[in-house]
């Protein structure tokens, strides 16, 4: 079937305006509108055409997103407070009070 080049930029458009009100793909609107001009024009549709204009369209799949790799997402495994340095802090503090206690 021949078609003239102002009713592909028919066609065309109608896709095009169908993807961006119902937010749909363009492919899906162009599959839509395809199917309307066959109506119109009275010829019957071809079987997978009509599966395609009952059947919903499939989710997307979702891909997991992978971590990025590197130290920064990982936990760290070793203690960071440890007795050792507990013990430090501790008589490091003493030493600040001790110094402050003096001044006032």
């Amino acid at each position: 079937m021949a078609r003239c080049e102002a009713t592909k930029a028919r066609l065309r458009w109608e896709a095009e305006r169908l993807a961006a009100e119902q937010c749909i793909s363009l492919q899906r609107a162009r599959e839509i509108v395809w199917l309307d001009y066959l109506d119109e024009c009275g010829q019957p549709q071809p079987p997978q055409a009509e599966a395609l204009a009952q059947a919903p369209a499939a989710p997307p799949v979702a891909t997991p997103v992978p971590a990025p790799p590197g130290a920064y997402w990982q936990a760290d495994t070793t203690t960071f407070f440890t007795q050792e340095r507990l013990a430090a802090n501790r008589r490091q503090l003493a030493q600040v009070k001790q110094l402050l206690g003096r001044r006032t």
